[in-house]
């Protein structure tokens, strides 16, 4: 499994003055405005990144990479921590004039001019706020159900005995998985009470065990291989990772199935809009070129491949 052991708008008035003198009085019931910092978020020598640089750099992330930094103060950490150190190897190029060099500034001149021929394409084909409509949205869904699939998962519980490479007492762990196992498979056996008192993966342990549901692609493939092949209840042979060895009981599981049409509803509706814009762009140019032919002098174009090559 991944990463433990097992297993994203005034109108302007003029009041009498008692109203003014009312309104006055009553501004110390007003909402207070949030307060600001009053130094930056982050430092990394002379790079500052303010709380006004954050609300820009927030913009710039996608919807679901946002919801998840907000609701991870270490995700957030990792995040600003990545701006900050990137900022200053910019500070650290600008200031050796990195940007004139030839080579760098054609690049710069050619992101710039695909940046405004998108933003300038973008305005022209500019699609109505109301496209793809539910009935759009719904009929792609209905055509694209398997791309839509979450794959089978599983709901495990497991008891770890840690035995890495290299461990000196290999041989011990690889016994006292075994009898775990026994005992776990034995009639009128406890897994969840074997597991909280044996298991060193303690996370799980305290919970009897119970790893909660995991996808397949997100199991480790040695455990995967074994629970594919077991019924709900069972219990597994202690099985080897490079961690250790795991002993698995499976509780449930649940069939791949298409997500619901709620949760893909954002991701159809902006796939429908992107592909729509790109028809749209291709065919503002085809009717481009149809009014103003480009013409080609073959003879020039023989010449300027040569001196090219």
């Amino acid at each position: 499994m991944n990463r433990h052991p097992l297993v994203p708008w005034a109108k302007r008035c003029i009041a009498p003055f008692s109203i003014l003198l009312a309104l006055l009085l009553s501004a110390s019931s007003a909402p207070a405005v949030p307060a600001q910092p009053s130094g930056p978020v982050a430092q990394m020598g002379a790079i500052r990144f303010t709380a006004s640089d954050l609300k820009n750099f927030m913009q710039t992330l996608p919807p679901d990479a946002r919801r998840q930094a907000l609701a991870d103060p270490q995700a957030m950490n990792r995040l600003i921590q990545a701006e900050v150190a990137r900022r200053a190897v910019l500070s650290e190029a600008m200031a050796k004039k990195w940007q004139l060099k030839p080579a760098v500034a054609k690049q710069i001149d050619m992101a710039r001019d695909t940046i405004v021929l998108r933003d300038y394409l973008t305005a022209v084909v500019e699609l109505p706020a109301g496209y793809p409509s539910e009935a759009e949205i719904k009929t792609a869904y209905d055509l694209n159900r398997d791309k839509f699939l979450v794959p089978r998962q599983y709901h495990l519980a497991q008891i770890f005995i840690a035995s890495p490479a290299g461990d000196k007492n290999a041989a011990a762990a690889q016994k006292k998985a075994n009898d775990l196992a026994a005992k776990a498979r034995a009639r009128g056996a406890c897994f969840d009470e074997l597991a909280r008192q044996n298991s060193q993966y303690k996370p799980g342990a305290e919970k009897g065990g119970d790893m909660g549901w995991a996808v397949e692609d997100q199991i480790m493939p040695a455990v995967l291989a074994k629970v594919s092949g077991m019924a709900r209840g069972d219990v597994s042979d202690p099985v080897r990772s490079s961690l250790g060895w795991h002993i698995v009981r499976l509780i449930d599981t649940k069939p791949a199935a298409p997500r619901p049409l709620a949760q893909v509803r954002s991701l159809i509706a902006t796939s429908l809009r992107q592909q729509k814009e790109q028809s749209e762009v291709l065919q503002y140019l085809a009717r481009l070129v149809d009014k103003t032919p480009v013409k080609l002098n073959q003879a020039n174009l023989r010449t300027a491949l040569e001196a090219a090559r």
